[in-house]
């Protein structure tokens, strides 16, 4: 291909932001009387059993041209982080590091680097699958469950801000299941975890760990400040949503996403309209439509209908419940809890599978 240049330029590429001078700023520290910090200030352990199964990776794009130039490239490139799903090479990082791309090089942990393959990549979720030829990896173990997180709880990153391969982070769970719009709508097929870590560009596609060694997420997304500066407000994609995606992307190379044909809203925020609808609390999601000879509405489900629970997982509010369904691939079945006119009932509904990024 043209435009590209050779190896020893891409290696300029994972070198290029590890050189130069960094000021560095000795700040003190200070114990204030009765505060007791029972966190452990060493991380060593933790750190050194995850991060040899993540990965610093290029994504370039062609050049129209046969300029080989170290410009010509460094502007047709995109640099961040990776984690291994297998030994024989499969790598999950964010669809945005690799999306219109051609060519992917890997830099794995002992400083080899590798050219890879594109699999399969989901725009909607944010997740994309590469793979390169290398028998010999380091797998990233990651916990499915997420049921154990709580806001407040220390967690750690590792990824490769401007290229600086390895970087350790710390920070805490600000928030979980926060919905956030992907491609200018809310389709709530992640529900992220929101901590205040510092993240800054190189580090999307790396690993966020809980204190016990565990790979939780995936941090991918960050707001900045006024001056393009990182606010510690940054997005995690929960490891449950990577690992089911990237199975689809590694088997189809594209995801699928559960479909019943329901659309929901948000429940009323008055406890008199509460009580009204034979509620406790504020937890559920308003049926506001059905669509017609769809699974839900085989299945009796009518407007109006507020769906507590589903498969036994509450749906706290309409985000939730579209998370819930949207996990769930074609031929499962959901079984949702619902109120109707302050009666509880429940349904089995039939699942199926829609593509939300069908391959070309």
């Amino acid at each position: 291909m043209t435009g590209l240049g050779s190896m020893e330029k891409v290696s300029k590429l994972f070198g290029k932001y590890k050189q130069g001078l960094f000021a560095v700023v000795v700040m003190p520290i200070v114990f204030y009387p009765g505060f007791t910090y029972s966190q452990p200030t060493r991380y060593a352990n933790i750190v050194e059993g995850v991060k040899d199964c993540v990965v610093s990776l290029v994504a370039m794009k062609s050049a129209n041209s046969a300029d080989q130039s170290d410009a010509a490239i460094s502007n047709t490139f995109a640099r961040g982080t990776g984690m291994t799903l297998s030994d024989n090479g499969y790598i999950v990082t964010n669809n945005h590091i690799v999306t219109d791309a051609d060519r992917y090089f890997v830099e794995v942990r002992n400083g080899f680097v590798y050219e890879a393959e594109f699999v399969g990549g989901d725009a909607i979720t944010d997740l994309a699958v590469i793979k390169i030829e290398n028998n010999n990896l380091s797998t990233c173990e990651f916990d499915d469950s997420n049921a154990e997180l709580e806001i407040g709880q220390f967690v750690l990153g590792i990824g490769s801000p401007f290229s600086l391969t390895g970087s350790v982070a710390e920070g805490i769970i600000s928030y979980l299941d926060r919905p956030m719009a992907v491609l200018g709508e809310y389709t709530d097929y992640v529900l992220y975890i929101q901590t205040d870590m510092i993240t800054n560009p190189g580090n999307s596609g790396g690993a966020l760990i809980d204190l016990q060694g565990r790979i939780i997420g995936m941090n991918s997304a960050t707001v900045l400040s006024n001056s393009g500066a990182s606010s510690g407000i940054s997005f995690a994609i929960p490891s449950r949503t990577i690992s089911r995606i990237s199975r689809q992307l590694i088997r189809d190379g594209y995801s699928e996403k559960g479909y019943i044909g329901l659309q929901v809203s948000s429940l009323p925020q008055t406890e008199g309209q509460i009580q009204g609808l034979g509620l406790q609390q504020r937890r559920g999601a308003l049926v506001s439509g059905v669509e017609l000879n769809s699974p839900a509405y085989k299945a009796g489900i009518r407007e109006g209908d507020i769906v507590v629970t589903v498969n036994r997982e509450v749906a706290e509010d309409e985000h939730k419940f579209r998370n819930l369904i949207g996990e769930l691939e074609g031929g499962d079945s959901a079984r949702l809890s619902l109120i109707r006119a302050g009666t509880y009932f429940s349904v089995e509904v039939p699942v199926e599978g829609r593509l939300i990024n069908p391959p070309n």
